[in-house]
Parts: C-alpha cells; sequence; structure tokens
C-alpha cells in the first residue's frame, strides 16, 4: 500500500518518492533518511553536502542477498567519517527485493526494529515501480477516492445552502456564523470546479488579515494563552484571490497560536516589496529544525500525521501565485512570509 504522503504527493503531482522518504523519516525520528535506488537517490531531513551515499552502498552490499536490515550502534557510527561528522548515535540499514537502499540516521539511538524497518524499505521499493501496473491500481484508487470526495462536497454544499436558508429565516444574515457558512459553501463549489471557482477582486489587506487572525484565535482552544498583535496600518489594496487568501493566513495563524506556550506572542505584520508585498506572520513558539521543515517542504508531517494540511496551504499558495518563505530555531519560533505578486 502507498504510504498518506506518496498519495498526498500523487494528487499534487508531485514526487512521491520523496514525499514517502520523507513521511518515513519523520516517523522514525531520523535526522537523515536517505534512498538510494534504481532511479537515483533521494534524501530528507540532511544537506547535499552531508549525504552519506558511498558509505551507505557499501554497507548495502555487506548485506545477505535479497533483503536484508540491520541496525548501527554509536561505536560502528563513529568509524565512519559521515555519521561521525554529524555526531549521529544510531541508525538503521535495509535492503529491498530490488536492490533499493534505505538509510535512516539520528543523533540518538533510533526506536526501530526488523519488522519496521523492512515495511519502510518494502513502501520506497513499490515506489520504485511507478509507472506499473501498480500505478493503474493506484490510479484506479484515487480515482475512486476523488469520485468519492466530490459526491461529499456536492451533498456539503446543499447541506450548507440549507443552513444558510434556515439561518436566513431565524434572522442570521450578516453575522459570523453566515460568512462561515458562505465559505464552506465557495469551498465545496471550488473543490468540485477543480479549483478555478474564486475570481480575483480588489480587497483591502488590513481588515483581510485582521479577520483571519480573528478566526484563527476562535478556533484555536489555547487563543487566551497567547498575546496577539497587528502591524497592519500601511496595508494597501490588493488585487487577489480574497477568500484563498484568508485561508493561508488563517491556517498559518492557528499553527502559530497552538506552537505557542502560555504568554507568548503571534504577530501579523504587512510590508512593502520591490514588486508587491509580503504579509508576515511571526510567533515565539517552540519552532522547528531542518528535518521538519524539509517534512513541511515535502508535504509530510514531522508530527505523525498526514501532510495534507500543509499540501491544502501550499497548493493555496500556488493558486494565489504568491510564495511561502519560513525561517524557523528550535525554542526561538517561527517567521512565515506570505510573499504576494503585485496586484
Amino acid at each position: 500500500m502507498v504510504s498518506e504522503p506518496a498519495l498526498a504527493a500523487l494528487l499534487r503531482g508531485t514526487d512521491p518518492l520523496a514525499a514517502s522518504l520523507a513521511g518515513i523519516g519523520a516517523a522514525a525520528g531520523a535526522s537523515l533518511a536517505l534512498w538510494r535506488g534504481r532511479r537515483g537517490m533521494r534524501w530528507a531531513g540532511g544537506r547535499a553536502a552531508e549525504d552519506p551515499t558511498g558509505e551507505v552502498l557499501g554497507l548495502g552490499a555487506r548485506l545477505p542477498a535479497g533483503r536484508g536490515e540491520r541496525s548501527l550502534a554509536a561505536g560502528e557510527l563513529a568509524r565512519l567519517p559521515g555519521p561521525r561528522a554529524r555526531g549521529s548515535r544510531g541508525a538503521w540499514i535495509a535492503r529491498a527485493p530490488g536492490g533499493g537502499v534505505l538509510w535512516l540516521e539520528a543523533t540518538r539511538p533510533l526506536d526501530l526494529d526488523a519488522r519496521r524497518a523492512r515495511s519502510f524499505c518494502e513502501q520506497l521499493g513499490v515506489l520504485e515501480d511507478f509507472p506499473s501496473p501498480l500505478a493503474d491500481r493506484e490510479a484506479a484508487h484515487l480515482a475512486r477516492l476523488g469520485a468519492r470526495a466530490a459526491g461529499v462536497a456536492h451533498d456539503c454544499r446543499h447541506l450548507v445552502s440549507l443552513a444558510r436558508f434556515q439561518l436566513a429565516r431565524e434572522g442570521g444574515e450578516g453575522t459570523p456564523l453566515n460568512d462561515t457558512l458562505d465559505e464552506l459553501c465557495s469551498l465545496s463549489g471550488e473543490f468540485l470546479s477543480g479549483g478555478a471557482g474564486e475570481a480575483l477582486a480588489k480587497v483591502p489587506l488590513g481588515p483581510l488579515a485582521e479577520g483571519a487572525l480573528e478566526s484563527a484565535r476562535r478556533i484555536s482552544s489555547r487563543a487566551d494563552e497567547v498575546r496577539c498583535s497587528l502591524e497592519l496600518e500601511e496595508a494597501p489594496t490588493l488585487r487577489t484571490r480574497p477568500r484563498l487568501l484568508a485561508r493561508v493566513l488563517r491556517n498559518l495563524s492557528l499553527n502559530a497560536i497552538e506552537s505557542c506556550a502560555v504568554g507568548a506572542e503571534v504577530s501579523v505584520a504587512f510590508e512593502r516589496e520591490r514588486e508587491g508585498a509580503r504579509i508576515i506572520v511571526a510567533d515565539g513558539g517552540r519552532g522547528m529544525g531542518a528535518t521538519e521543515l524539509d517534512w513541511l517542504r515535502a508535504g509530510a508531517s514531522g508530527s505523525g500525521g498526514t501532510g495534507y494540511g500543509s499540501v491544502s496551504l501550499l497548493e493555496c499558495i500556488d493558486a494565489l501565485g504568491a510564495r511561502l518563505s519560513i525561517d524557523s530555531l528550535p525554542a526561538v519560533g517561527t517567521v512565515c512570509a506570505v510573499h504576494l505578486p503585485p496586484g
């Protein structure tokens, strides 16, 4: 079975093998995950200059014929230049029947066993076979999921329309609940139309960002524990897709609030750029290391999720014609900037 990060990558049209490797690294708690297969080498969580390809191939050649896997303790890693330089204390190596080699490495002993290492290796080995008859089966599976999701979106739109009618009868037009139902109905329509439902419109960025932050505060159960501030006095009116931009800013604001300890601060600010503008969401929360940032960019989750939340965020960024930059340090915080094109 293909992993959920790989399925998400297939839906986005990106590399499912790289996404699956990122998800495996996150699940194993590895600081470096590497796969060497017939289609070349992929890695997650480390820089190319740190890649231990030669060491992996040498160790993989000593595994039993066919599949095989084993762990490496700190003493053995200390004799390998790459892991020694990275301060690694634990690693696993596994080889798939087709010859691919998986390497997982961390600065602490990895909580893995042979069965899980073999399962990870088999997941990646399956993706080496794309395209193949398996690809056709997975495509059919995705088509069934898509049809089912379209049906749910269709029915959801009808139910939301009914709820809006009932709310109007109760005198609830113009309320925040009605606005939320409008957005949900629009979201269902965008799904059914292939994501091209929202037209460009001139919108003042200040009220839009303020509303997105307020929505995030209402969604979060921790909003009263975190200070939120806005610096949007000079935010202009911009031609954009307002619902998509509001979804992006609400998502980023909610993540920022949820990452903060009691008393920490989340800020939303506007800055002009040479071409366009950027909206910055910053927090003093737990932050992310290089490995977690790699998982995010691969559409995976470093905390055991499926990665669909980050896939949705990145799809919204693409649809806006925008760019997302993230700077983060563990125990310091995260700064996310949405770079908007001129409009």
